[in-house]
């Protein structure tokens, strides 16, 4: 199967959002995952990877999670400028720098569920998923 699987535009469209994430929106995003019924993750990242499983997509799963981390690099690359301070790639401050990657979990659920969630019960892809729904509605609300 091409690209990520039957549910390639809805993962192709979540990845071209991710690409535009802000430093505010990492943020909320963070908060809202620790304020979720599963601020670990364990059940999410345990039922996406069994459903990608059975439905034979561990390959598009890696591959969509592969997508979020080559993203998360971008915040994380470090390099040296004047006064030798440690500037990370696209010039941002560390600590924006580790706010981005504190995100990094909530987009590994989100990316993985939208692979799967054709195979997932209902009410875990709105689990999964409402860390991220929520924290881009109030941002189509806010602006």
């Amino acid at each position: 199967m091409e690209g990520y699987g039957p549910n390639d535009s809805e993962v192709l469209r979540f990845l071209e959002r991710v690409s535009n994430l802000t430093l505010e929106e990492a943020r909320r995003l963070t908060a809202l995952r620790a304020a979720s019924d599963d601020p670990s993750g364990e059940r999410a990242e345990r039922a996406v990877r069994r459903a990608a499983l059975m439905a034979d997509r561990i390959e598009e799963l890696d591959s969509a999670q592969a997508a979020i981390r080559a993203w998360s690099t971008s915040w994380g690359v470090p390099w040296f400028g004047r006064s030798r301070r440690v500037y990370w790639d696209r010039r941002v401050p560390v600590g924006d720098a580790k706010a981005m990657a504190a995100a990094m979990p909530a987009l590994l659920d989100a990316i993985g569920t939208l692979v799967v969630r054709d195979v997932l019960d209902r009410s875990d892809v709105a689990s999964f998923l409402q860390p991220w729904l929520e924290d881009t509605r109030e941002q189509d609300a806010a602006g």
